[in-house]
């Protein structure tokens, strides 16, 4: 039925999936919505990043570098040391976007020396 393939989209574009942190690796958990951190937008230089807390069964937001007042919190929605156009094709398949931040925003010698 198309409200079920609507509310699949919906799911499916903004979900955040759960990772159990360990130290420096993730064990993937699954994926859910949550009415404030999935409203978090994109960008492949982030300044927070999100876990899963089993113990507290709570979704974690944190910052990841110093964030100037008045600036957006942003978070990386693939592997941000992934190469950009892997990213890109991550971002596009699943959320429909061409990521346009100020990492792939770079020229083709700069990203060459950020990669």
């Amino acid at each position: 039925n198309q409200g079920d393939t609507r509310n699949m989209g919906l799911f499916h574009t903004n979900a955040i999936t759960l990772k159990q942190m360990d130290k420096t690796e993730g064990r993937i958990l699954g994926a859910a919505v949550f009415p404030t951190i999935s409203l978090i937008n994109h960008s492949c230089a982030p300044n927070v990043a999100w876990s899963f807390n089993q113990g507290r069964n709570e979704a974690e937001v944190r910052v990841i570098r110093e964030i100037s007042e008045g600036e957006e919190i942003l978070a990386c929605y693939t592997d941000p040391l992934l190469q950009r156009a892997e990213r890109e094709k991550i971002l596009k398949s699943k959320y429909n976007f061409v990521c346009d931040c100020q990492v792939c925003s770079l020229s083709d010698e700069s990203l060459a020396e950020n990669e």
